[in-house]
């Protein structure tokens, strides 16, 4: 009998972060150093399959440290722990090691900042979730309030309304996220907080993934652990952005669940993606068992650059609605280190520019309606690099300086601003996205262009290969 096809559109990025990679590379070598056992507090990541590949080399999880013997390292999870736990390792003489993401530590880093200088914090985050009780026990109980809703935001209370700060938990929706801050805000004008949010940068970009197949896909299928939150905050996501159905598949008789009501010919479009702490190798399975039942037109969404191949249109008003998109398109850039972003990268076809050139970052341009007046005659070739192309960097030859027109976001007119140098080139750059023109349209070498996309080719191959030799070993269970 004939396969029924669908449409099936792979998200990008997807599945393991770098924190989560780090973090399993720390027990897997702390296993090689120290031998098995060595023991971890709590799940390294949220994810069965991991801990169980972990526990087969030797890795064994315990709920609290006291369970753990004393001549054994002791691993903290990448969700960080509270001050207190890692008290309670070193009262016990044991050998700890530290697996906490990065980004994770920057919270408590922060929360800890603020508290020293008197700041009660508020901690937008989920109950009982570990990352939260980790950071919530950086500083005393009193000094730190959680917020979990918009409802919490517009009731709580605060002794000094002049002497708060926030923070953030990492895994949480941008935009839920967005609209407890924007509430804190308002409430409380001289709160203070990071530059950007503390929302993890691929956790904005797996998320941003999702928005993006949502206008395309009828069925989003999340592959993820039921107590990941980033997994789970991914199905809210397509839910809110207007797909049919989105479901968490932690394991095959979930898939199963779905196939058995799945009816391909009134919705053939499936988008399919990975919590941070999901391995790539539960993406390739999942896919092997569609190939059972349906016809599969393999789709990398990552390279449906159509979204990008249109000019985008003016802004006609500046409301509430676009001043919230540009706060969260600013804090998209910052949390992936970009120094520019446009609108039509995250799918919003408005003529909406942000760039930051500034050492410490604290210096955000917002761009809105942009007009270049003037480009020097001078040119310079630089290499760039573009967060719509991960991992390709091209030599660009752009005008030296420019003169623009544009809106502030609180809708002052510049009439004309001068700039020159990195600035220049990099609002020159996000420009071109404005037009529907990318950064590789630029090159005028084709040569080169054609080496620096087959490096990043042989890269993807490189990786497929990979978890094609690791998929084997691997089941969704």
């Amino acid at each position: 009998m004939k396969k029924q096809k669908i449409n099936l559109y792979l998200a990008s990025p997807r599945g393991f972060c770098a924190g989560v990679d780090r973090a399993v590379k720390i027990v897997e070598e702390s296993i090689k150093k120290f031998g098995a056992p060595v023991y971890v507090r709590h799940e390294i990541v949220h994810n069965k399959d991991v801990v169980n590949s972990l526990a087969r080399i030797g890795a064994i999880f315990v709920d609290e440290v006291k369970e753990a013997p004393i001549d054994r390292p002791i691993i903290f999870s990448a969700h960080g722990v509270a001050k207190s736990v890692v008290n309670e390792a070193k009262e016990r003489k044991m050998i700890s090691i530290d697996a906490t993401c990065p980004l994770v530590t920057k919270v408590h880093n922060e929360t800890i900042r603020h508290y020293n200088i008197g700041r009660h914090v508020l901690l937008i985050g989920h109950k009982n979730h570990v990352e939260v009780i980790g950071t919530m026990g950086q500083v005393p109980e009193d000094s730190i309030t959680l917020i979990e809703t918009e409802e919490d935001a517009h009731k709580v209370k605060v002794s000094n309304p002049d002497n708060l700060a926030f923070a953030t938990q990492t895994t949480l929706s941008l935009d839920d996220t967005s609209k407890i801050l924007n509430i804190l805000k308002n409430r409380f004008p001289n709160i203070k907080g990071p530059s950007s949010e503390d929302i993890c940068y691929a956790t904005t970009n797996r998320q941003l993934a999702v928005k993006s197949m949502s206008k395309i896909c009828d069925y989003i299928l999340v592959i993820g652990a039921e107590n990941s939150s980033n997994s789970v905050r991914l199905v809210e996501v397509a839910l809110s952005h207007g797909v049919k159905k989105a479901i968490l598949i932690p394991n095959e008789e979930k898939l199963d669940m779905f196939l058995n009501n799945f009816n391909p010919v009134i919705s053939p479009n499936i988008g399919l993606t990975a919590g941070a702490s999901a391995p790539e190798t539960l993406v390739q399975v999942l896919i092997t068992k569609l190939k059972k039942d349906f016809d599969v037109n393999l789709i990398d969404h990552e390279d449906l650059e159509a979204q990008f191949d249109h000019i985008c249109e003016p802004v006609s008003k500046i409301t509430k609605e676009i001043v919230t998109f540009c706060h969260n398109l600013a804090q998209i850039m910052y949390n992936t280190d970009g120094i520019g972003i446009s609108a039509p990268q995250v799918g919003i076809n408005q003529r909406i520019i942000i760039i930051d050139c500034s050492e410490d970052k604290n210096e955000t341009i917002y761009l809105i309606n942009p007009e270049i007046l003037w480009q020097s005659p001078k040119e310079s070739q630089k290499k760039e690099g573009c967060l719509s192309y991960p991992d390709l960097w091209l030599h660009v030859r752009r005008h030296s300086e420019c003169v623009v027109s544009y809106q502030q976001i609180d809708g002052e007119i510049v009439k004309e601003k001068h700039m020159d140098g990195i600035q220049a080139r990099v609002f020159l750059h996000e420009y071109d996205h404005l037009l529907g023109v990318t950064f590789d349209e630029r090159v005028q070498s084709k040569m080169s262009l054609e080496l620096a996309k087959k490096r990043r080719a042989k890269k993807k191959r490189q990786k497929a290969k990979m978890v094609k030799r690791l998929s084997k070993s691997v089941s969704l269970k």
